[in-house]
């Protein structure tokens, strides 16, 4: 029946006492061999093999299991025929089908269950193996001939063993009397899970033992003294002592012996031929005929008591053959089921690390464990969801959902965790389902998830979604204390140095990423570094200097013109308003002045008087604009300012929001004309640029060696990806000859008309580039993190260079042996080429810091992580404290007290009015407008989306009138058609007090300062008899709606 064929089979019937309930086995004898291990290995499988009527799994057990006739009805529902005991004699289980039916006589269901259920570990199996090979030296000899005493097992061990309740004193007296000894101590002391790490702790302890260790576990006791970090003796100490002590001592063996177990598997499959032989049949059993045995005296129990087992065996043995000798090393802190935070170099398969973690977590708990693979990016998460499709085994790989933002059909995640064991989505998803306190949301319940890992864990500081969830972690662990939360894991190439200048700050702060992930432990390669270096390839670093142009540009000089003239009205109008703003820098077309700018937006968002935040704004946006040309002119190509200034004038960018505005623009136009001449009169100068000169001979050099190359080219700014992309088309024939295309990624989170692409855009972009569609990627940083592209064999950093962790991560985008990672640095910018060299000093200081936490004793590793979080709690308690205090004044304030004050919607570009908080209302999760006149009275107006039909109303767009900043957009809810808005176009003012609100960068922040109801009935009612649709089609044509 299971396999689909139509053949005889042989019916059973079996009812209860009041004949309620009645059981069908159909079996395909030929094929019982197969399916009967199944049976009595696994209860679960019995629900596969027998056809229920009313009976669910439970019930199913009780009715096999608690009868007092439950031998016989065993029999009967598994239809054990002569037939079937010939099948079960050939199959080698019948021994323990007898011994499962003695267990049910004598009513010991508990053991009968566990017998059905238990499944060997690894380390457990392997030890089994060893003990077998020394038992079978004991009654063989070396020379297969003559035996010698089993001296392993002595009155020492024994007694050892009963000191840490491993076995009582019957026991003991059962063994001393065996003529078998390693066979009857096993027969009694497998009956303790742990029994592994008991036997060998009792070695370690007893020692006249210790010399076995070396002839039982080759190489084990060297691993315990140097991976551990504690000598014999002082675990011997340990053992003496009671409490914590020993407990600490037992965990220590345990902890060795698994990972030396795990280190060493691909030694453990090259046994001796002989060894092999005696691993692969029955141990016990092959040493007992040797020796004379029969088959009623003890025999050492078998490693897979099943053709299952086996099976199962087979299937894990070959998962580990994946997995390299340094991520087993890597993995052994996880696999235990400790917090771990694992540093290893970019392209060295920390995925796969994280992988074999969930795998293990999911196998020990097959219906109940939950494992979150948190991402940064979305591409990243993409890319991740089909490392867990791919890498998981089944049933699990069926049970993977990915987790994206932005999709109207997203579902809250306590549906997913429903039907799903591994979700792979972004931290900002996680963050934002666990802050849900509705009945949807998770509440702050991270014990709903087994296992947490957190790829690019170094972000894991400051106000990041990832530092935000282990802050809820923490909440948790403090207001649940005893509860069980998830295991923490980690992954990350480059946990950074916070800009340290000494080794010591360098340590601290890769351990405050670590007490932040509550890690136990920080996982490196120590002890197979010879693996990883045969693995990974590291790329080779060159720096390229590019000379400044050697003739005089005009443009440079007009744009000099400009920003001095920008500059002094910027200043003009902060006097006459008494604004305060900083002096600007003399490096006019530097990273520098990039900066200034930045910091005088911020300073101008907190400007709520709404003439002089116009006038200002204005200024600093065309500095902007203008530092943005100088670079371009400077680093790339006249004829790109030139294209770039045309571009920021077009409609599309917007209209002149005021005088000072309209006054900057109508001089840019007026020196447009000499720019033109300029780059008309002289095309070789202007369309030259010592820095793509460099950028073209590396490209040609490289293509020219290796037709499919793949290539990554990093820049700053969005408006630079387009100028080298022009430069490529445009300007290198052979690389198109050679079927070579440039393709350009961008962040999402910006707008089409400053150079963003959508996430569907994104997809596609990379899609093409691991195809080799496209061979050149031209980004931001966007791409500077996990991205796995296995053919990528050179990287470039052009004009721009950051930090240590940003160094390390796009270095290590070059995953393909031979890669190469090239830094060009125009002379005009040579700081480059020290903060490059800074950055490879703090690498170097990084690694060092890494190695220095590894080497750390654990305890004294923990106490450091522990004082950290102890100052961590004490800043959160005192918030807390705050916090409450707060709501106990605003719960106390009298009735007729001032209201809370509503909040003006500001535009950020041009200071118009959009609307108050009181017209703001939640719909779907979406902050939308209750009044149309946002539309009708001039403040905004509706257009289409670039690219889109220009009919769709729901995919139109909502602008400034003035200053034409995108705001939002047009929702349909219930029939009803609202505008809704983004948060970042606006500004929040206090109506009462004119003051900023401070931190707004999404809506949940503004919940801080004011409330948003959600949409009541009524309200949709008035909605219907307001603004019809067709009318909105009207202001999308651009006309004005008939009265």
């Amino acid at each position: 029946h299971k396999i689909g064929l139509e053949m005889p089979t042989a019916t059973s019937h079996v009812a209860n006492e009041d004949s309620r309930c009645q059981l069908q086995l159909e079996v395909h004898w030929p094929e019982l061999r197969r399916f009967l291990p199944n049976i009595l290995s696994y209860n679960e499988d019995l629900q596969k093999c027998i056809v229920q009527s009313d009976l669910n799994e439970l019930s199913l057990i009780f009715e096999v299991l608690i009868p007092d006739n439950s031998a016989q009805n065993l029999e009967q529902i598994y239809g054990l025929n002569d037939l079937v005991f010939e099948k079960l004699r050939e199959s080698r289980l019948e021994k323990k089908y007898f011994h499962f039916c003695e267990l049910l006589e004598r009513q010991r269901f508990t053991e009968a269950v566990a017998l059905l259920k238990r499944r060997r570990s690894e380390s457990e199996r392997r030890l089994l193996d060893c003990l077998a090979e020394h038992y079978r030296h004991c009654l063989l000899g070396s020379d297969g001939k003559s035996g010698e005493n089993d001296s392993l097992v002595n009155d020492l061990l024994l007694t050892t063993l009963c000191d840490f309740n491993a076995l009582t004193e019957n026991d003991v007296e059962d063994v001393r009397k065996s003529e078998r000894k390693m066979p009857a101590l096993l027969s009694v002391l497998m009956k303790h899970e742990e029994w592994p790490a008991k036997f060998l702790t009792a070695i370690v302890y007893s020692e006249g033992n210790c010399h076995h260790l070396e002839r039982l576990l080759p190489g084990f006791e060297e691993y315990l003294v140097q991976g551990q970090r504690c000598s014999l003796a002082d675990l011997q100490r340990r053992l003496d002592e009671t409490g914590a002590e020993r407990d600490r001592a037992e965990q220590i063996v345990r902890t060795a012996f698994d990972s030396f177990i795990r280190a060493n598997a691909y030694a453990f499959e090259e046994l001796p031929s002989e060894f092999a032989e005696t691993t692969r049949e029955d141990p016990a059993a092959k040493a007992a005929a040797a020796s004379g045995g029969g088959d009623n005296g003890p025999q050492l129990p078998v490693g897979a008591a099943s053709q299952e087992e086996a099976e199962v065996e087979e299937a894990e043995r070959s998962s580990r053959q994946q997995m390299r000798a340094y991520q087993l090393e890597l993995a052994e802190a996880g696999l235990a089921g400790r917090n771990c935070m694992v540093v290893a170099p970019t392209g060295s398969g920390k995925t796969l690390v994280g992988i074999e973690i969930a795998a293990r977590r999911l196998a020990e708990d097959p219906d109940g464990a939950k494992v979150a693979f948190l991402a940064d990016r979305t591409q990243l998460v993409d890319q991740q969801y089909a490392a867990f499709k791919n890498g998981l085994p089944e049933p699990h790989r069926s049970r993977v959902i990915c987790v994206r933002g932005g999709s109207v059909e997203q579902f809250p995640l306590s549906y997913s965790l429903r039907d799903h064991s591994v979700l792979v989505l972004s931290t900002q998803i996680l963050l934002n389902n666990l802050l849900d306190e509705s009945e949807d949301g998770l509440a702050g319940d991270v014990a709903k998830f087994s296992l947490l890992i957190f790829d690019e864990c170094h972000h894991c500081d400051k106000d990041h979604p990832s530092k935000k969830i282990m802050d809820l972690y923490f909440q948790y662990r403090d207001s649940n204390p005893g509860k069980r939360l998830p295991q923490i894991v980690g992954l990350t190439a480059s946990p950074g140095t916070g800009q340290a200048c000494k080794l010591q700050e360098a340590t601290e702060h890769v351990l405050k990423i670590c007490a932040n992930l509550d890690c136990q432990e920080l996982c490196t390669v120590r002890q197979h570094l010879p693996s990883l270096r045969t693995s990974v390839f590291d790329p080779k670093d060159r720096m390229h200097w590019a000379p400044a142009k050697p003739f005089t540009d005009s443009l440079l000089g007009e744009l000099d013109r400009l920003m001095q003239r920008a500059e002094d009205l910027l200043a003009h109008e902060a006097k006459r308003f008494e604004f305060l703003i900083p002096r600007p820098p003399s490096a006019r077309g530097s990273f520098i002045y990039t900066n200034y700018t930045g910091m005088l937006h911020k300073m101008l968002k907190e400007e709520t008087r709404e003439q002089p935040s116009c006038m200002l704004h204005a200024a600093w946006k065309h500095l902007l604009r203008y530092n943005f040309a100088h670079l371009i002119c400077s680093l790339f190509r006249s004829v790109d300012a030139l294209r770039y200034l045309r571009d920021e004038l077009d409609p599309k960018c917007g209209q002149p929001t005021c005088r000072l505005d309209r006054d900057l623009r109508d001089d840019l136009r007026s020196a447009l004309p000499k720019m033109d001449a300029f780059c008309r009169e002289q095309p070789e100068a202007a369309g030259s640029s010592p820095a793509l000169k460099i950028l073209a001979e590396i490209l040609r050099g490289q293509f020219g060696q290796n037709g499919d190359s793949r290539v990554i080219i990093f820049v700053q700014q969005r408006c630079f990806t387009r100028s080298i992309k022009d430069f490529l088309d445009s300007s290198q024939p052979e690389l198109a000859n050679a079927g070579v295309r440039a393709a350009v990624m961008t962040g999402a989170n910006a707008c089409g008309a400053v150079g963003g692409i959508t996430q569907n855009a994104q997809t596609d972009t990379l899609a093409d580039f691991r195809r080799g569609v496209a061979k050149i990627l031209i980004s931001t940083s966007v791409s500077e993190e996990g991205l796995d592209v296995q053919k990528c064999n050179m990287v470039v950093r052009f004009c721009h260079v950051t930090n240590e962790i940003a160094m390390v991560q796009s270095k290590g985008r070059g995953r393909a042996e031979g890669s190469t990672y090239h830094v060009i640095v125009p002379e005009q910018l040579g700081w480059l080429s020290d903060k490059e060299k800074t950055n490879r000093m703090r690498d170097e200081m990084m690694q060092e810091a890494v190695l220095r936490l590894s080497k750390m004793e654990q305890l004294e590793f923990q106490a450091k992580v522990q004082k950290l979080q102890s100052d961590q709690a004490c800043l959160r308690k005192i918030q807390q404290i705050q916090k409450s205090a707060a709501s106990a004044r605003g719960a106390a304030a009298p009735r007729g007290s001032t209201p809370r004050p509503h909040y003006n919607l500001q535009c950020v570009g041009c200071n118009t009015l959009a609307c108050t908080s009181l017209d703001l209302r939640m719909a779907d999760k979406h902050f939308v407008v209750l009044r149309d006149s946002l539309l009708t009275d001039g403040r905004a107006r509706l257009q289409p989306r670039p690219g889109g039909p220009a009919e769709d109303l729901l995919n139109s767009q909502i602008v400034c009138a003035k200053c034409q900043k995108l705001w939002g957009g047009l929702r349909k809810f219930k029939d009803l058609v609202f505008p809704w808005l983004k948060v970042e176009p606006f500004k929040f003012v206090n109506s009462s007090t004119g003051v900023s609100a401070f931190g707004v960068k999404k809506w949940a922040d503004t919940s801080k300062y004011f409330g948003t109801p959600e949409l009541s009935n009524k309200e949709m009612l008035d909605k219907a008899e307001g603004l019809p649709e067709e009318l909105y089609m009207q202001l999308l044509a651009g006309s004005a709606p008939e009265e």
